[in-house]
C-alpha cells in the first residue's frame, strides 16, 4: 500500500520442529527501491504467527487480526484487532481479550465479544466493515478417555463483521451457498461488483484419534455480495490451451466422496486423491 509493503511477526520452524520462535518484529519494504526499513514497534500485537493483515478501506491504517503462539509446549490462540496508523506508525488495539490489559495505553479498545481465537483466517476489509471468515484453531487434550492427551484442532465455518467506526462485532448468517469450514484461504475484494471472493483454502481431518491428519486441499471459489450477504459459488475456467488435469487421479473438491469419508478412504491407502495430503501425528497441520 502507498508503495510499501508491510511485515509483522511471523514463525521461525527447525527442520525437526524441536525449536520454535514467534517474532514481533515489524518491517516495511520499498517496493521502488527494494530496500527494507525496521520500523519502531514498543507497543504492538505479540508475537505471534497465522495473523492476518489488511489495509484499511479508507487507507490510512492497517488492521491486524488473530493469530496463535506455539512454542510446543505452550499453545495461545488470538481474536484481538490492531491498528497500526501509517502517518505515526502507531498501534492501537481496537477489539479482543488483549484490549483489557492494554487499554490503558490509550488503545481505545472494544471489550465487546467477536470471532472466538484463530488463525489462518480470511479477511477483507470495505467501506465501514472488517470481515472474517472461518480459520483455524488447535485445543489441548482434555485428559478424558482414549485419546485425552491428543490435541485437537477446529477448523470455523463462522461470518463476522466488524464495525470500524464502533468497533463492535456482529456474527453473520450465512446466506446462499456458502463454502465450508476451511482455512488458510485468499480473500479480496471485487469493488465494482461490490462482492468479496473467497478462493481455495484447506482443512484437516484427524483420523484415528488424531494419529493421523489428512489435509484436504480446495481450489474452488465463492462470492459474498456485501450488500446482500449473500454467498454463491463463482466457476473457474482454465486458460485456453491449458494442458492437464488438476483432479487426475481423484474427486475434485465439492464432489461426492471428498470430506471426512474420502480422508478416512486415503488413510488406509483406498484412495489416492490429489487434494489429500497425509500428514503424521509428527508433523504439524499445514493450517496454522
Amino acid at each position: 500500500h502507498g508503495g510499501y509493503l508491510y511485515v509483522f511477526g511471523g514463525e521461525f520452524t527447525s527442520p525437526n520442529q524441536e525449536r520454535f520462535h514467534h517474532y514481533r518484529d515489524l518491517w516495511r519494504l520499498d517496493l521502488k527501491e527494494n530496500t527494507w526499513e525496521q520500523l519502531p514497534n514498543k507497543v504492538g500485537p505479540s508475537a505471534r504467527s497465522g495473523h492476518r493483515m489488511i489495509v484499511h478501506p479508507a487507507g490510512k491504517s492497517v488492521l491486524l487480526f488473530g493469530g496463535f503462539y506455539d512454542t510446543g509446549a505452550e499453545i495461545r490462540y488470538y481474536n484481538d484487532v490492531w491498528e497500526l496508523t501509517l502517518e505515526t506508525m502507531v498501534w492501537k488495539v481496537r477489539s479482543g481479550e488483549d484490549g483489557v490489559a492494554l487499554k490503558k495505553g490509550g488503545g481505545g479498545a472494544s471489550t465487546l465479544q467477536g470471532p472466538s481465537p484463530r488463525s489462518a483466517s480470511h479477511v477483507s476489509a470495505s467501506a465501514d466493515a472488517l470481515y472474517v471468515y472461518g480459520g483455524y484453531c488447535k485445543y489441548a487434550g482434555d485428559g478424558e478417555g482414549d485419546d485425552g492427551d491428543v490435541e485437537k484442532g477446529v477448523t470455523h465455518s463462522d461470518l463476522w463483521r466488524l464495525d470500524l467506526k464502533t468497533w463492535s462485532w456482529e456474527k453473520l448468517k450465512k446466506q446462499g451457498l456458502a463454502p465450508g469450514p476451511r482455512a488458510g484461504a485468499t480473500s479480496a475484494v471485487h469493488p465494482a461488483k461490490k462482492r468479496n471472493v473467497l478462493f481455495g483454502g484447506v482443512v484437516d481431518h484427524e483420523i484415528r484419534k488424531g494419529e493421523v491428519i489428512i489435509s484436504e486441499f480446495f481450489s474452488d471459489a465463492y462470492a459474498m455480495s456485501l450488500e446482500g450477504g449473500r454467498w454463491f459459488p463463482v466457476t473457474l475456467y482454465a486458460d485456453k490451451g491449458a494442458g492437464g488435469d488438476a483432479n487426475k487421479g481423484g474427486a475434485a473438491a465439492g464432489e461426492a466422496g471428498t470430506g471426512l469419508e474420502e480422508a478416512e478412504r486415503v488413510a488406509r491407502g483406498e484412495s489416492t486423491n490429489v487434494n489429500f495430503n497425509i500428514r503424521s501425528e509428527l508433523t504439524r497441520a499445514a493450517v496454522k
